[in-house]
């Protein structure tokens, strides 16, 4: 959030520092996120769509695919009564 002068000021939890406004055009900062495809086919449209919004982010993001293929299958009939 704007506090006055040319430097911004974020919470003491946010992950960039305060900065002034002529260095924050130019911070390196990288952010990093990381995504679940749902399916573990190689041709699932969910994939295609994941690297699509990719290629569409804004730069300072790094992605990074969480893979589900060690996961557990949820089975309900596991599931107590």
């Amino acid at each position: 959030m704007y506090a006055g002068g040319d430097v911004v000021h974020r919470h003491e939890s946010s992950p960039l520092r305060t900065l002034n406004i002529s260095q924050r055009r130019f911070s390196t900062t990288v952010y990093k996120v990381g995504y679940f495809v749902g399916s573990l086919s190689s041709t699932t449209i969910n994939r295609v769509l994941s690297k699509s919004l990719i290629r569409l982010a804004p730069a300072g993001l790094e992605f990074t695919e969480i893979p589900i293929n060690n996961l557990p299958l949820y089975n309900p009939d596991f599931d107590a009564n």
